[in-house]
C-alpha cells in the first residue's frame, strides 16, 4: 500500500511540474496529453471505488477463457516488469473526452480523492474472503495483484508524463 501510495504522489509531482501548454497538449499524434492521462488514472480509480461501493464493475471485453489466457500470458510479465503492451486500448469507463483539457487543480484533486478512497477500501477489504477487483482483460483480482496493477500503471503513465 506505501509504493502505491508512493505512485500517487509521484504521479501528481510529474502532473504538477508539466507547463500549461503542455498539460493539453497531445504527447504525440494520436496520443493523450498529460490531461487525459491525468482524467484517465482519475477515471479509473473512481469506477473502481464505485465498484467496491456496490456498483457495478467494469464491463469485461474478453470473454472468461480470454480474460483467462490473459492473465497467464500477459499479467505476470506486467507484474514482474511494469512495462504495458503497446496498442491496448482503455476500457470505456476509462477513457477521457476526446476534447478533454480538465483542469489541472481540479483533476489532480479528483485524482487524489479516489486514489485516497480506493486505499482506504482496499485496506477495510483485502482480507474478506472472495474479496476482488475487476479489470476489463484480466477478469477478477485478488487485492494484492489488484494494488500491484494499479501501481505499475500509475508508474507507467507517470513516465509518459515526464517525457
Amino acid at each position: 500500500m506505501r509504493l502505491h501510495h508512493a505512485a500517487v504522489d509521484a504521479f501528481l509531482r510529474a502532473a504538477a511540474s508539466c507547463g500549461t501548454e503542455r498539460w493539453v497538449m497531445p504527447r504525440a499524434p494520436g496520443k493523450w496529453s498529460p490531461a487525459q492521462i491525468a482524467e484517465h488514472c482519475t477515471l479509473i480509480f473512481e469506477q473502481l471505488v464505485r465498484e467496491m461501493d456496490g456498483g457495478p464493475p467494469f464491463a469485461a471485453r474478453a470473454s472468461r477463457w480470454r480474460q483467462r489466457m490473459y492473465r497467464w500470458l500477459y499479467l505476470p510479465p506486467i507484474l514482474a516488469t511494469g512495462s504495458f503492451p503497446d496498442g491496448v486500448r482503455a476500457p470505456r469507463e476509462a477513457r477521457p473526452a476526446e476534447d478533454s483539457v480538465a483542469d489541472r487543480l481540479t483533476i489532480m484533486t479528483r485524482l487524489r480523492a479516489a486514489a485516497d478512497a480506493f486505499e482506504r477500501r482496499i485496506d477495510d477489504r483485502h482480507r474478506v474472503p472472495g474479496f476482488g477487483l475487476s479489470h476489463p482483460y484480466f477478469g477478477r483480482l485478488g487485492p494484492m495483484r489488484g494494488i500491484r496493477l494499479s501501481t505499475l500503471h500509475l508508474e507507467h503513465h507517470r513516465r509518459q508524463l515526464e517525457v
